[in-house]
């Protein structure tokens, strides 16, 4: 979906509507093919199954990294494209991520498909952030914003400080990834906030 947004920035870089339509063809297959019941899209189309649309059922596919990087990537094609139908299937996703979100701020890092509890650890919780806030910038509502400082107060505590920046690589548990997510979650809740604070783990 990430690829998607750049293509239609592309497209209308370029001026051209064959490229913008193709861009919006795929966000539009997957805000109307892949969303479940519970909020949580599902990631992995069989390409090669010709029998019609199905999905992959591994766990491990539900993870934050995957779904939220796909996830901010509607919202960045929705500010270029403004389709209500994109930004209902990106504030799906962020209230089953409010649904699962425990009073310490954490997130469990996957989730089967019915939306129950897969994996429960906890060293992912700062991956959704920046989709977190871009949400609150598309809606104005608070309750996104809410979500994704409790998830930094979480990760401040339980992840920079005690150096766990583990589980960007979704099929490698140790990984450079994962400092860069931290980065990316760090710096937009200064971008949200304003405040100083957020810097310190960034840098």
């Amino acid at each position: 979906i990430p690829a998607a947004a750049f293509l239609l920035q592309h497209g209308l870089d370029l001026e051209d509507a064959e490229v913008q339509q193709r861009a919006e063809a795929l966000i539009d297959f997957w805000a109307s093919e892949s969303q479940t019941e519970v909020g949580l899209p599902r990631t992995w189309y069989n390409i090669h199954d010709q029998s019609g649309i199905t999905w992959r059922t591994n766990p491990t596919l539900s993870h934050l990294r995957i779904v939220s990087d796909g996830m901010k990537g509607v919202l960045d094609a929705w500010r270029l494209r403004p389709r209500p139908s994109w930004l209902a299937y990106a504030r799906s996703y962020g209230d089953f991520l409010l649904s699962k979100q425990s009073p310490d701020g954490s997130l469990a890092a996957e989730y089967n498909w019915d939306g129950s509890f897969f994996a429960n650890y906890t060293d992912a919780t700062d991956h959704p952030i920046p989709f977190l806030v871009d949400l609150f910038w598309a809606t104005s509502d608070a309750k996104y914003k809410d979500a994704a400082l409790r998830a930094g107060e979480f990760a401040l505590k339980n992840i920079h400080a005690r150096y766990r920046y583990v589980g960007g690589c979704v099929d490698n548990p140790m990984d450079k990834e994962a400092g860069v997510l931290a980065f990316r979650a760090f710096l937009a809740l200064h971008e949200v906030t304003g405040d100083s604070r957020w810097i310190a783990p960034a840098v």
